[in-house]
């Protein structure tokens, strides 16, 4: 596992730059719940 140490990432950045995508492939996993955390 390699680790980087430049910058920080969160879990709320990375859906955010990958939402779309990831809605797409997962479309059946995702809550309303999840969905509202997601966009606000």
């Amino acid at each position: 596992m390699e680790a980087i140490h430049s910058k920080k990432f969160s879990l709320k950045q990375i859906f955010k730059d990958h939402w779309s995508s990831f809605i797409k492939s997962h479309k059946t996993l995702v809550t309303w719940y999840i969905a509202y955390n997601v966009w606000k």
